[in-house]
């Protein structure tokens, strides 16, 4: 991370992330995957932004259910897995 931080840019992306993270958990909890039934880039690309939000020390919130267990069940898919 740079050593340089701005505080306000910070916040307005801690918002923006909080904001991404309602959507995502309310549109699974009609979907199995962000992009609908199946697995896609789009699930892939939402894991990886998500870890990225993880070393910002962003977590996603306990309230969000469906975006938590679709996490989870991303982390436990081979190759993610191990």
């Amino acid at each position: 991370m740079e050593t340089y931080q701005c505080a306000e840019w910070e916040s307005k992306q801690k918002e923006a992330a909080a904001a991404t993270m309602a959507y995502l958990d309310g549109v699974l909890a009609d979907n199995d995957y962000v992009a609908g039934g199946r697995f896609s880039a789009a699930d892939i690309t939402t894991f990886a932004g998500l870890a990225f939000a993880e070393l910002a020390k962003v977590k996603i919130p306990q309230s969000h259910e469906n975006l938590q267990a679709w996490h989870s069940r991303l982390a436990n898919r081979p190759p993610i897995s191990g």
